[in-house]
């Protein structure tokens, strides 16, 4: 299964770093210095990951990624990275702004991997389980439509 990685950065070496941590036969990584060229490349594919460097959300804010995905496909994993660690106070707020995770491009190539990894087996479990829901959901509606046909 082939993963699909979009970054936007602007920083040539912070980036090289992920990528390096990331680069696998089974990832395909995309990055993107300019956010409208991020946004004619999202139209068009789905991303499992996007990772956004805390610099540039000083130009954009996450609604901003946000509102740019297809609403037809699953909300791919957020995770924002940094050159320095991430105070907490400022992790909470963008966590509430839709950021999944934090890594930092001074963490081990093997923690950033591992880290993205768990990241997304959880991302990937509740969307399962999301999709059970709505099959349920669709379900039940459809038994208590024939119930009440009778």
């Amino acid at each position: 299964m082939e993963n699909s990685f979009f970054i936007l950065d602007q920083n040539l070496a912070e980036r090289d770093v992920v990528v390096d941590a990331l680069s696998s036969s089974e990832n395909a990584i995309k990055s993107f210095k300019d956010f409208n060229l991020f946004t004619e490349a999202v139209k068009n594919q789905s991303p499992s990951v996007i990772l956004i460097h805390q610099k540039y959300l000083k130009e954009i804010e996450v609604g901003d990624v946000l509102l740019q995905l297809n609403p037809d496909t699953k909300k791919p994993l957020l995770i924002l990275f940094s050159d320095q660690d991430i105070e907490k106070k400022d992790q909470v707020k963008f966590i509430d702004e839709g950021i999944d995770g934090f890594i930092s491009s001074q963490d081990p190539p093997e923690y950033i991997q591992k880290h993205i990894a768990s990241l997304m087996r959880i991302w990937s479990n509740s969307q399962s389980n999301n999709n059970n829901g709505e099959i349920f959901q669709m379900l039940f509606q459809t038994m208590f439509s024939a119930y009440a046909l009778h």
